[in-house]
Protein backbone atom coordinates (compact mmCIF):
# COMPACT_ATOMS: atom_id res chain seq x y z
CA UNK A 1 0.00 0.00 0.00
CA UNK A 2 2.99 2.60 0.97
CA UNK A 3 4.77 1.43 -2.24
CA UNK A 4 1.30 2.29 -4.50
CA UNK A 5 1.06 5.82 -2.48
CA UNK A 6 4.41 6.95 -3.01
CA UNK A 7 3.99 5.60 -6.99
CA UNK A 8 0.31 7.72 -6.98
CA UNK A 9 2.73 10.75 -5.24
CA UNK A 10 5.24 10.74 -7.92
CA UNK A 11 3.05 11.02 -10.90
CA UNK A 12 1.31 13.27 -9.62
CA UNK A 13 4.70 15.27 -9.12
CA UNK A 14 5.30 14.67 -12.48
CA UNK A 15 2.41 16.17 -13.60
CA UNK A 16 2.58 18.97 -12.27
CA UNK A 17 6.01 19.85 -12.87
CA UNK A 18 5.70 18.53 -16.46
CA UNK A 19 2.97 21.42 -16.72
CA UNK A 20 4.78 23.67 -15.52
CA UNK A 21 8.20 23.04 -17.77
CA UNK A 22 5.98 23.57 -20.86
CA UNK A 23 4.97 26.84 -19.14
CA UNK A 24 6.81 28.70 -16.66
CA UNK A 25 4.28 31.36 -16.30
CA UNK A 26 2.30 28.71 -14.83
CA UNK A 27 4.28 27.22 -12.10
CA UNK A 28 2.59 27.33 -9.04
CA UNK A 29 3.71 26.79 -5.45
CA UNK A 30 0.12 26.48 -3.10
CA UNK A 31 1.70 27.77 -0.24
CA UNK A 32 3.34 30.94 -1.32
CA UNK A 33 1.44 33.73 -2.47
CA UNK A 34 3.85 35.77 -4.13
CA UNK A 35 3.63 38.86 -6.74
CA UNK A 36 6.41 40.58 -8.78
CA UNK A 37 7.02 43.74 -10.22
CA UNK A 38 9.57 44.03 -13.13
CA UNK A 39 10.79 47.18 -13.16
CA UNK A 40 13.56 47.40 -16.28
CA UNK A 41 16.02 50.49 -16.91
CA UNK A 42 16.31 53.40 -14.37
CA UNK A 43 12.69 53.54 -13.21
CA UNK A 44 13.01 52.77 -9.90
CA UNK A 45 9.58 53.52 -8.16
CA UNK A 46 7.31 51.69 -10.40
CA UNK A 47 5.22 49.24 -8.22
CA UNK A 48 3.40 47.28 -11.00
CA UNK A 49 1.86 44.28 -9.95
CA UNK A 50 2.89 44.42 -6.62
CA UNK A 51 0.58 43.48 -3.68
CA UNK A 52 0.16 46.28 -1.97
CA UNK A 53 -1.63 44.52 0.96
CA UNK A 54 1.42 43.49 2.26
CA UNK A 55 2.23 46.72 3.84
CA UNK A 56 -0.01 47.82 6.43
CA UNK A 57 -0.43 51.28 5.96
CA UNK A 58 -1.50 53.31 3.13
CA UNK A 59 0.48 52.03 0.28
CA UNK A 60 1.34 55.56 -1.14
CA UNK A 61 3.40 56.21 2.06
CA UNK A 62 5.37 53.20 1.18
CA UNK A 63 5.84 54.37 -2.72
CA UNK A 64 7.08 58.33 -1.31
CA UNK A 65 8.79 57.38 2.20
CA UNK A 66 9.62 53.68 2.49
CA UNK A 67 10.33 52.83 -1.46
CA UNK A 68 14.09 52.37 -1.36
CA UNK A 69 16.93 54.46 -3.42
CA UNK A 70 20.52 52.50 -4.10
CA UNK A 71 24.34 53.57 -3.56
CA UNK A 72 26.76 52.85 -6.25
CA UNK A 73 27.91 49.64 -5.60
CA UNK A 74 31.58 49.19 -5.09
CA UNK A 75 31.99 45.30 -4.67
CA UNK A 76 34.66 43.63 -7.18
CA UNK A 77 34.38 40.05 -5.87
CA UNK A 78 32.22 37.22 -7.96
CA UNK A 79 30.81 35.04 -5.40
CA UNK A 80 30.04 31.55 -5.35
CA UNK A 81 26.74 29.32 -5.70
CA UNK A 82 26.90 26.11 -4.52
CA UNK A 83 23.61 23.66 -4.83
CA UNK A 84 23.58 20.67 -3.22
CA UNK A 85 21.11 17.99 -4.59
CA UNK A 86 20.44 16.30 -1.52
CA UNK A 87 17.32 13.91 0.04
CA UNK A 88 16.97 13.06 3.86
CA UNK A 89 17.29 9.17 2.73
CA UNK A 90 20.88 9.51 1.02
CA UNK A 91 23.09 8.33 3.25
CA UNK A 92 26.11 10.00 1.57
CA UNK A 93 24.58 13.25 1.81
CA UNK A 94 25.66 14.79 4.78
CA UNK A 95 28.98 14.36 3.69
CA UNK A 96 28.38 16.71 1.23
CA UNK A 97 26.47 18.91 3.14
CA UNK A 98 30.18 18.89 5.39
CA UNK A 99 31.90 19.89 2.75
CA UNK A 100 29.81 22.68 1.17
CA UNK A 101 29.88 24.38 5.01
CA UNK A 102 33.77 23.93 5.06
CA UNK A 103 33.89 25.53 1.73
CA UNK A 104 31.34 28.64 2.94
CA UNK A 105 33.25 28.78 6.23
CA UNK A 106 37.15 29.07 4.46
CA UNK A 107 35.54 31.74 2.11
CA UNK A 108 33.43 34.36 4.53
CA UNK A 109 30.62 36.09 2.24
CA UNK A 110 32.08 34.48 -0.89
CA UNK A 111 30.12 31.03 -0.69
CA UNK A 112 26.59 30.37 -0.13
CA UNK A 113 25.14 27.18 -0.43
CA UNK A 114 21.09 25.91 -1.90
CA UNK A 115 20.33 22.30 -0.23
CA UNK A 116 18.02 21.32 -3.01
CA UNK A 117 15.75 18.39 -2.35
CA UNK A 118 15.68 16.58 -5.85
CA UNK A 119 16.81 13.79 -7.51
CA UNK A 120 17.51 13.57 -11.21
CA UNK A 121 14.62 11.65 -12.54
CA UNK A 122 11.42 12.25 -15.16
CA UNK A 123 9.55 14.10 -11.72
CA UNK A 124 12.38 14.68 -9.71
CA UNK A 125 11.86 13.16 -7.05
CA UNK A 126 13.94 9.98 -6.60
CA UNK A 127 13.84 7.11 -3.12
CA UNK A 128 16.05 9.71 -1.29
CA UNK A 129 13.00 12.55 -1.18
CA UNK A 130 9.92 10.26 -0.37
CA UNK A 131 7.78 10.81 2.90
CA UNK A 132 6.35 8.43 5.47
CA UNK A 133 6.51 7.77 9.03
CA UNK A 134 10.08 7.76 10.14
CA UNK A 135 11.32 10.39 7.69
CA UNK A 136 7.93 12.40 7.67
CA UNK A 137 9.68 16.15 6.98
CA UNK A 138 8.74 17.13 3.01
CA UNK A 139 11.75 19.07 1.88
CA UNK A 140 10.27 19.01 -1.44
CA UNK A 141 8.83 22.02 -3.76
CA UNK A 142 7.72 22.64 -7.45
CA UNK A 143 11.12 24.85 -8.25
CA UNK A 144 13.31 22.34 -6.89
CA UNK A 145 12.04 19.20 -8.30
CA UNK A 146 11.65 21.25 -12.03
CA UNK A 147 15.77 21.86 -12.00
CA UNK A 148 15.82 17.68 -10.92
CA UNK A 149 13.81 17.23 -14.08
CA UNK A 150 15.68 19.63 -16.20
CA UNK A 151 19.18 18.30 -15.32
CA UNK A 152 18.26 15.47 -15.37
CA UNK A 153 20.08 14.43 -19.14
CA UNK A 154 23.54 16.13 -20.28
CA UNK A 155 24.67 18.26 -17.09
CA UNK A 156 25.94 15.23 -15.25
CA UNK A 157 23.53 14.46 -12.91
CA UNK A 158 23.87 10.96 -12.10
CA UNK A 159 22.60 10.92 -8.46
CA UNK A 160 22.83 12.53 -4.98
CA UNK A 161 24.57 13.83 -3.90
CA UNK A 162 25.97 15.61 -6.75
CA UNK A 163 25.76 19.85 -7.58
CA UNK A 164 27.20 22.59 -9.63
CA UNK A 165 29.50 25.37 -8.75
CA UNK A 166 28.06 29.04 -10.59
CA UNK A 167 26.53 26.10 -13.15
CA UNK A 168 29.87 26.22 -14.30
CA UNK A 169 31.83 23.17 -16.53
CA UNK A 170 35.18 23.02 -15.14
CA UNK A 171 37.58 21.50 -17.54
CA UNK A 172 36.07 18.17 -19.10
CA UNK A 173 33.79 17.69 -16.12
CA UNK A 174 29.99 17.93 -16.61
CA UNK A 175 28.28 21.19 -14.66
CA UNK A 176 27.05 18.44 -11.83
CA UNK A 177 30.18 17.12 -9.93
CA UNK A 178 30.79 15.08 -6.53
CA UNK A 179 30.93 17.04 -3.98
CA UNK A 180 35.18 16.23 -3.94
CA UNK A 181 35.20 18.74 -6.98
CA UNK A 182 33.08 21.47 -5.10
CA UNK A 183 36.47 22.87 -3.13
CA UNK A 184 38.82 23.27 -6.05
CA UNK A 185 35.56 24.48 -8.13
CA UNK A 186 34.94 27.12 -5.83
CA UNK A 187 38.18 27.94 -5.47
CA UNK A 188 38.77 28.75 -8.96
CA UNK A 189 35.96 30.98 -9.18
CA UNK A 190 36.99 33.03 -6.09
CA UNK A 191 40.56 33.59 -7.57
CA UNK A 192 39.62 33.89 -11.10
CA UNK A 193 36.81 36.63 -10.07
CA UNK A 194 35.53 37.73 -13.11
CA UNK A 195 32.91 40.03 -12.67
CA UNK A 196 30.00 40.04 -14.89
CA UNK A 197 27.01 41.57 -12.85
CA UNK A 198 26.74 43.51 -9.62
CA UNK A 199 23.63 42.61 -7.08
CA UNK A 200 22.35 44.94 -4.47
CA UNK A 201 19.08 44.16 -2.52
CA UNK A 202 16.79 46.08 0.64
CA UNK A 203 14.10 43.71 2.57
CA UNK A 204 11.26 45.41 4.01
CA UNK A 205 9.58 43.41 6.50
CA UNK A 206 6.13 43.55 8.10
CA UNK A 207 5.02 40.77 10.67
CA UNK A 208 1.59 41.98 11.06
CA UNK A 209 1.07 40.12 7.32
CA UNK A 210 3.89 38.44 7.39
CA UNK A 211 4.86 40.00 4.06
CA UNK A 212 8.11 41.20 2.34
CA UNK A 213 9.23 43.65 -0.15
CA UNK A 214 12.49 42.68 -1.82
CA UNK A 215 13.69 45.45 -3.92
CA UNK A 216 16.80 44.57 -6.03
CA UNK A 217 19.07 46.40 -8.83
CA UNK A 218 21.25 44.74 -10.87
CA UNK A 219 24.08 46.65 -12.52
CA UNK A 220 25.62 44.90 -15.95
CA UNK A 221 29.94 45.06 -16.09
CA UNK A 222 29.59 43.99 -18.86
CA UNK A 223 27.48 43.07 -22.00
CA UNK A 224 24.92 40.50 -20.71
CA UNK A 225 22.69 38.41 -23.30
CA UNK A 226 19.13 38.80 -23.64
CA UNK A 227 18.54 35.67 -21.58
CA UNK A 228 19.78 37.18 -18.40
CA UNK A 229 17.63 36.30 -15.86
CA UNK A 230 17.57 36.99 -11.81
CA UNK A 231 16.44 34.28 -9.68
CA UNK A 232 15.58 34.40 -5.79
CA UNK A 233 15.82 31.30 -3.72
CA UNK A 234 13.79 31.29 -0.34
CA UNK A 235 16.14 29.61 2.48
CA UNK A 236 14.80 27.93 5.43
CA UNK A 237 18.77 27.62 7.62
CA UNK A 238 17.92 25.35 9.56
CA UNK A 239 15.58 21.97 10.51
CA UNK A 240 16.06 19.48 13.21
CA UNK A 241 15.23 16.73 11.04
CA UNK A 242 15.17 12.49 10.83
CA UNK A 243 17.95 11.98 8.40
CA UNK A 244 19.96 9.06 6.93
CA UNK A 245 23.78 8.90 7.95
CA UNK A 246 25.74 6.17 6.20
CA UNK A 247 24.41 3.04 7.91
CA UNK A 248 22.40 4.58 10.82
CA UNK A 249 19.88 7.11 10.54
CA UNK A 250 20.32 10.29 12.57
CA UNK A 251 16.58 11.48 14.30
CA UNK A 252 17.89 14.60 15.18
CA UNK A 253 20.58 15.99 11.97
CA UNK A 254 20.59 19.56 11.14
CA UNK A 255 19.60 20.13 7.48
CA UNK A 256 20.98 23.09 6.66
CA UNK A 257 20.14 25.89 4.00
CA UNK A 258 17.23 24.46 3.08
CA UNK A 259 15.98 25.38 -0.84
CA UNK A 260 12.52 26.11 -0.14
CA UNK A 261 11.32 27.51 -3.03
CA UNK A 262 11.76 30.52 -5.46
CA UNK A 263 9.89 33.87 -4.02
CA UNK A 264 8.03 34.00 -7.94
CA UNK A 265 7.25 30.55 -8.71
CA UNK A 266 9.77 30.66 -11.71
CA UNK A 267 12.32 28.37 -11.77
CA UNK A 268 14.64 30.51 -14.23
CA UNK A 269 12.97 33.72 -12.79
CA UNK A 270 12.78 37.40 -14.11
CA UNK A 271 14.13 38.66 -16.88
CA UNK A 272 16.97 41.51 -17.03
CA UNK A 273 16.28 44.15 -19.89
CA UNK A 274 16.72 48.02 -19.80
CA UNK A 275 14.07 49.99 -22.19
CA UNK A 276 13.18 46.32 -23.20
CA UNK A 277 16.68 45.22 -24.00
CA UNK A 278 19.66 43.95 -23.00
CA UNK A 279 21.57 45.09 -20.52
CA UNK A 280 24.43 46.33 -21.81
CA UNK A 281 27.88 47.65 -19.53
CA UNK A 282 26.67 50.27 -17.20
CA UNK A 283 23.00 49.82 -17.60
CA UNK A 284 21.09 48.79 -14.49
CA UNK A 285 17.82 46.90 -13.93
CA UNK A 286 15.71 46.69 -11.02
CA UNK A 287 13.28 44.42 -9.89
CA UNK A 288 10.99 44.49 -7.08
CA UNK A 289 8.67 41.38 -5.50
CA UNK A 290 6.10 40.65 -3.11
CA UNK A 291 6.16 37.67 -0.86
CA UNK A 292 3.85 36.58 1.67
CA UNK A 293 6.25 34.36 4.21
CA UNK A 294 4.51 31.20 4.73
CA UNK A 295 3.28 30.59 8.41
CA UNK A 296 5.44 27.98 9.53
CA UNK A 297 8.67 29.68 8.83
CA UNK A 298 10.45 32.19 11.16
CA UNK A 299 11.71 34.92 9.12
CA UNK A 300 14.74 35.18 11.38
CA UNK A 301 15.75 32.16 10.59
CA UNK A 302 15.73 32.25 6.48
CA UNK A 303 17.18 34.08 4.13
CA UNK A 304 17.41 34.99 0.14
CA UNK A 305 19.63 33.92 -1.99
CA UNK A 306 19.49 36.61 -5.52
CA UNK A 307 21.85 35.28 -8.30
CA UNK A 308 21.65 36.51 -11.87
CA UNK A 309 22.25 33.43 -14.66
CA UNK A 310 22.01 33.02 -18.15
CA UNK A 311 19.06 31.06 -19.15
CA UNK A 312 20.84 29.59 -22.30
CA UNK A 313 23.86 27.98 -20.56
CA UNK A 314 22.42 28.13 -16.91
CA UNK A 315 25.88 29.87 -15.60
CA UNK A 316 25.42 31.79 -12.44
CA UNK A 317 27.22 34.89 -12.85
CA UNK A 318 26.89 36.27 -9.14
CA UNK A 319 25.00 35.73 -6.32
CA UNK A 320 24.27 37.52 -2.84
CA UNK A 321 22.61 36.17 0.28
CA UNK A 322 19.93 39.09 1.18
CA UNK A 323 18.51 38.56 5.29
CA UNK A 324 15.05 39.32 6.09
CA UNK A 325 15.27 40.41 9.28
Amino acid sequence: MMKRKNNIKKLGVFLIIAIALVSCDKIKNPYKPVSAGNTPGTSANDSTNLDTTLYPGNWNDYLTTVWPSFSPNTNANRNVLIEDFTGHKCPNCPAAAVIAQQIETDNPGRVFTASIHAGPSATGLTDFQETDTDFPEDFTNPQGLGYGIFFYNGYGFAGNPRGPVNRTVFGTDFMFTSPTSWTANATNTINDNVLAVNIQAIVNYYPTTHGMYLHTEVEALTDLPASARLVVYFIQDEVIAPQKNGPVTDPAYHHHDIHRGNIDEQMWGQALLADGVALLTGKKARLNYAYKIPDQYDPATCHLLIYVMNNDTKEVYQVIKQAIL
